[in-house]
This record gives C-alpha cells, structure tokens and sequence, in this order.
C-alpha cells in the first residue's frame, strides 16, 4: 500500500465517531527509521492536532507516564493522578502517540488497554475528541521489545508501514521535508460534517458485516491459537468486528476508495476475514438502503438467502432510526414528511419478511417500539400487534 493510501486512513481514522467519541486507534507496524512517528505527528498537525499532541515512549518514559503510578491522597487512600502532560488535553482535541508500543512489558500493557480503548489514565478520563495511535517495530527489530497480550491487540487495528521506495523518498526530501501544511478546516467542522453524512454510511457498513457474519458465523470469532504471532495483531472478534464496521462507514463518508476502505477494515480483522467479506459482498449484491426507502431500488424479502434480507433489513431499519432521531425523536418525527415515508417502506419491508421470516423482523420491530414509533400509523399498530407475541417471546415476558 503506497503512503498516500496510508495517509488517507489516517486521516479517516482520527475523524471516525465511536462511542467513546472520536477516532479509531491504530498500531502501525514497521522497521525502525522509516518514518512512522515523524510522519503520523505532521499528518496530525495538518488535520488541525497542532496544540495538542503528545508522543509517549514507554521505554522511554516509563510507568509514571501512563498513570499507574499509587500515591497516597489527602484522605490516606491510594491513588493513580494522571501525569502532567494531560494537562494540555483538558479541554482541547489531539492526539496521543504512544511510540514503540511494544516496548511495553506486560505489567504496563494491562493499563494502556484503558487508553487505548476508555482513553483512561489512571484514575481519570480524557475528553472524548483526544485520538490515540501508536506505532510498532516488529519483535525482531525492537529494541527489548514484547509480543502483544492478544486483549491488547485486539483493541487496535493493525497495518503495516511500508518503507517508501528511493524515488518516493527523494520527491519527499526535496518537496515536502521542510513543508507543514495546516487544514483550512477546523476540527470542529470536519467532526459536523462527518456527523452528517455519518448515518446513512454507519447503516451500510453495519447492514453488510451483519449479514456476512449471519451467513458466516464461525467469522464473528476467530483468536488465533496462544503462541501465534498472529496473536498479536489483527483477528475478528465482537469488539474488533464493531471498529471494523466504523472503518467501512467512515471510509465512505470520507471518500476513500473501496479497496482503501477495505484495507481500513482489515487493521481490525485481518486481511483472510476482509477477503472473505469482499467475497460476500460481491456475490451478495446488497442494494442501497437509502435508495430502497426511496422507492428508487425496489427490494423483496429473499427467503432463501436470509443473510441477504437481514443484512437489508438492518440497514434500512438504522436509516430510518437515525432520520427519526435527527427529527428531535417520535413526536416530531411524526409531523416530518420524509421520514414518515421511509418509515413506511420499512413497514412494509418488515411485513413482507414477516410472512416467510419473523424472526429477523425482532430487532426493526425492537427499535420501532423503543422510540415511540409503535402508534405512529394504524399500519405501525397493526404490525407491532402482529410482532408483539414475538417479542415478548424473545424478551422472556
């Protein structure tokens, strides 16, 4: 994968909404002296990270930099303050860099998991807009240098850093070496528009990888065997399978191609299960949602190939769910002209897949009760009436 490539999945990855707030954490493996730090640091002041940045090494700085050093407080009892270098991210968005990941040995690993994923340290938080990446030399290459614990790694996306060719290089030395260009944009605007495109995207990506895995369910989970060095980096799991969706959704809304997003997706599940779930995609052919709510693709429940019309279901279900809730909720969303549409074919959607296959209808049904949308049309109430023993049955009431 060329450097262009890489950067514009940086790029993506600090601008990806998840629920702990923003960005996706990444490791980026590489020999040393390629770059990596260096680089990732400009593209971060170019996206507007600039007055917030801190590189932490923990070979280098040790277990006070990650906040898992006890004081005894004021009151006698022990504490972990947060070291002084989150003063700076208080308020303000960055990001954190964690340089030579894997220099940590394994008493430090355990509490970078909360950074990595809560963006704990110690005892407190930090605010939802810091970002967190890291970067790696392979155990060969580091100096003292640690397998990750498989719970480490599979908080992280992993991809590679691939040393530029000589012509790459020069171009960079003679053009770009003494070059940092600042974003015209500010975070905060890159962070609205991304919000605003978000929900269509998100319905995509989470549609696609539920149907592949309720086609493929032996793919939801895949650790590989203890002792194997691919332990340490990308495999599927629960966790790992909701990064990789971001990835997917936030790749579309940031315009990368498909293979670059498919490549995203692939630093948290790894390169054999995103080859199967390209596969799937191809074969599956799963239309637009947006443009199935619209009327302009027009969709029948398939009752033999039932991961197709979950996946379907899924996805139009998050559309409307999210038009409802960008509405200001049920009472206003109501009263809103397109969504009361879309809320209809999806009704009609889920009557239709409740002739053959109710049981997929649960989750829809589950969400339309849960925002209020049961009574919102006499179709809604004669559904939920049909559906309800259903889920009742599901819920154990």
């Amino acid at each position: 994968m060329s450097m262009t490539n890489i950067e514009k999945i940086i790029r993506a990855a600090l601008f990806t909404p998840t629920r702990m707030g923003w960005g996706l954490p990444i490791l980026f493996w590489g020999k040393p002296g390629g770059g990596k730090t260096t680089r990732i640091k400009s593209i971060a002041v170019e996206c507007g990270f600039g007055a917030a940045i801190e590189i932490l090494s923990p070979g280098e700085r040790g277990e006070g930099a990650f906040g898992v050093t006890p004081m005894p407080d004021s009151d006698g009892y022990i504490s972990y303050p947060p070291p002084r270098w989150t003063q700076k991210f208080d308020k303000a968005c960055g990001l954190v860099f964690v340089d030579e990941f894997n220099l940590a040995p394994p008493a430090i690993q355990a509490p970078m998991l909360g950074l990595v994923l809560d963006k704990r340290i110690g005892g407190s938080e930090l605010n939802g807009r810091v970002r967190v990446m890291g970067a790696a030399n392979d155990v060969q290459d580091a100096a003292g240098g640690w397998d990750l614990a498989p719970p480490t790694a599979n908080r992280m996306g992993h991809l590679p850093w691939e040393l530029p060719n000589e012509s790459e290089w020069t171009e960079w030395l003679m053009t770009e070496v003494d070059t940092t260009t600042v974003t015209n944009e500010p975070t905060e605007a890159v962070e609205k528009r991304v919000t605003q495109n978000w929900g269509p995207a998100w319905a995509r990506a989470r549609g696609l990888v539920a149907g592949f895995v309720r086609a493929n369910p032996a793919a939801l989970h895949r650790q590989p065997a203890s002792g194997s060095p691919d332990a340490s980096k990308a495999w599927p799991s629960h966790r790992s399978w909701e990064f990789a969706c971001r990835a997917l959704a936030s790749a579309q809304v940031h315009g990368l191609s498909e293979a670059d997003g498919d490549m995203f997706a692939c630093a948290f599940v790894g390169s054999g299960t995103i080859g199967e779930l390209v596969e799937y995609r191809a074969k599956a052919d799963l239309p637009d949602p947006v443009d199935v709510l619209d009327g302009k693709v027009k969709f029948k429940p398939d009752f033999k190939r039932l991961d197709r019309t979950y996946a379907v279901l899924g996805s139009t279900s998050s559309v409307v769910m999210t038009g409802i809730a960008d509405a200001g909720g049920a009472v206003k969303a109501k009263k809103d002209t397109k969504v009361m549409k879309r809320f209809g074919v999806l009704l009609d959607l889920l009557g239709e897949t409740a002739e053959g296959a109710v049981d997929l209808c649960w989750g829809p049904a589950k969400q339309i009760a849960k925002t209020g949308m049961h009574d919102a049309s006499e179709d809604s109430k004669k559904l939920m009436r049909r559906l309800l023993p259903m889920i009742n049955a599901v819920e154990g009431k």
